[in-house]
């Protein structure tokens, strides 16, 4: 049985491959060095800018005061979101029933959620500390 040479180094090119794949796997407690973000890394304050596009991002732990108009979005079955006067969207993780209403005015206190993801992705996920009816200023 006659062993051909492309079929050799075909599978010798097959198996660094696999190998090269598996190896780029990270171990559990291995170091990341990735983008990953470390827990010393000091978050600026929210009026300083590090873009052109607006201001630094909050920290997972602050409190966000939020002012804007509830909005149903037609996607996913349905969705409500807090937009502000700027245009950036908030997703409530649970918006209570009494304030899905579109259009809206509210005020509220919202943790960011970082570890909640939604299908939908329509917004910042937060979660609803407070919520009020907006009162005409």
């Amino acid at each position: 049985m006659k062993v051909r040479v492309l079929d050799v180094t075909r599978d010798i090119d097959l198996a660094a491959i696999a190998f090269l794949a598996l190896s780029a796997c990270s171990q559990e407690d291995a170091t990341r060095t990735g983008p990953v973000p470390s827990a010393d890394i000091a978050f600026p304050s929210s009026s300083t800018p590090t873009s052109p596009d607006g201001p630094a991002p909050t920290p997972a732990d602050a409190i966000i005061r939020l002012t804007g108009t509830v909005h149903h979005l037609d996607i996913e079955g349905g969705v409500y979101v807090i937009r502000t006067a700027d245009g950036t969207q908030y997703r409530p993780i649970e918006l209570p029933e009494e304030f899905r209403v579109d259009g809206l005015a509210v005020e509220a206190e919202a943790k960011r959620r970082d570890d909640v993801i939604t299908v939908d992705m329509a917004g910042t996920a937060v979660e609803l500390l407070d919520i009020r009816k907006r009162t005409a200023d």
